[in-house]
């Protein structure tokens, strides 16, 4: 969906006049699938104006001889802002996924030129002599902010980043050219400074690679990045671990049961002997007492 509204106006002429524009142009989009929506939305403001004059004269000196001259100059200027917003969120069936972020933007720009020419027409032909000036200013700021995040059975991944500046600049310059010979000069300068910090951290399984890290970056005029990152690949760890769990634990166990297994046999027979044997001993020693007792 887009719309735009444009108001105008202007007086004068082509020779002398002014004129004034403004206007608005709001957009939005949006799309929603079976893992994921998004959305954007961006709006820009404008207005801008004009004025101008042109003035000529021509007059015969002599027959067949005429001198001419036109001066004219021209001054603009615009102011724009614009902002800026998106968001996305999706699913892709092991990680959910957000992201959006925001900006604005402003600019403001004025200009200046003057022109003059002057000649003599002859039958012999044209003698011109015409030069050339302008000169230009602007100033424009911008901000702006983004995050992102995702979380799943990969692990996490989290981070964000905020920027902001601004800047100015001026330019001018001149041309002259007589009889077909020009040259011409120019000279400009700027300043600008832009801040901002960003930093993201995550924890990520991908792949049988474990990653975890943090970076950040801080831009003053210039840039500073601070990163710490460490990958750690576990197959060749599982790889070891199956191999030595195949070769030492499971032998081991196995080993353990099987000792296990025979001592409880010898005990469970060891046991049943000592248990017959007390019987056997018991069983002798009632059959003792009954004979002393018959001999009386």
């Amino acid at each position: 969906m887009e719309e735009e509204v444009k108001k105008s106006v202007s007086v004068g002429n082509d020779n002398t006049g002014a004129s004034a524009e403004a206007q608005a142009n709001t957009s939005a989009s949006g799309e929603i699938t079976n893992t994921s929506i998004s959305g954007q939305v961006s709006t820009t403001v404008g207005t801008s104006a004009e004025a101008h004059a042109e003035e000529s004269t021509s007059t015969e000196i002599v027959p067949g001889i005429e001198a001419h001259a036109e001066v004219g100059a021209t001054a603009d200027a615009s102011v724009e802002v614009t902002t800026e917003a998106h968001g996305e969120a999706g699913w892709d069936g092991s990680d959910v996924k957000v992201e959006g972020g925001a900006s604005v933007e402003a600019r403001t720009e004025v200009n200046v030129e003057g022109h003059a020419s002057s000649g003599i027409d002859t039958p012999l032909g044209d003698v011109i002599a015409e030069t050339e000036v302008h000169a230009g200013a602007y100033a424009e700021a911008h901000a702006g902010v983004e995050g992102h995040a995702e979380v799943g059975k990969h692990g996490v991944d989290v981070g964000g980043g905020a920027m902001a500046g601004a800047g100015a600049g001026v330019e001018t310059g001149g041309s002259v050219e007589v009889a077909g010979a020009s040259t011409d000069a120019s000279v400009g300068a700027s300043v600008g400074v832009q801040a901002g910090v960003e930093g993201s951290g995550h924890a990520t399984m991908k792949g049988g690679v474990a990653s975890v890290g943090v970076e950040g970056k801080v831009a003053v005029l210039l840039g500073v990045d601070a990163d710490v990152n460490v990958d750690v690949d576990t197959k060749p760890i599982v790889k070891t671990v199956d191999k030595v769990n195949k070769v030492v634990i499971v032998p081991v166990v196995t080993q353990s049961k099987t000792i296990v297994k025979d001592g409880t046999k010898q005990v469970k027979k060891s046991v049943k002997n000592t248990t017959n044997s007390a019987k056997k001993t018991v069983g002798n020693l009632f059959s003792s007492k009954k004979k002393k007792k018959k001999k009386k």
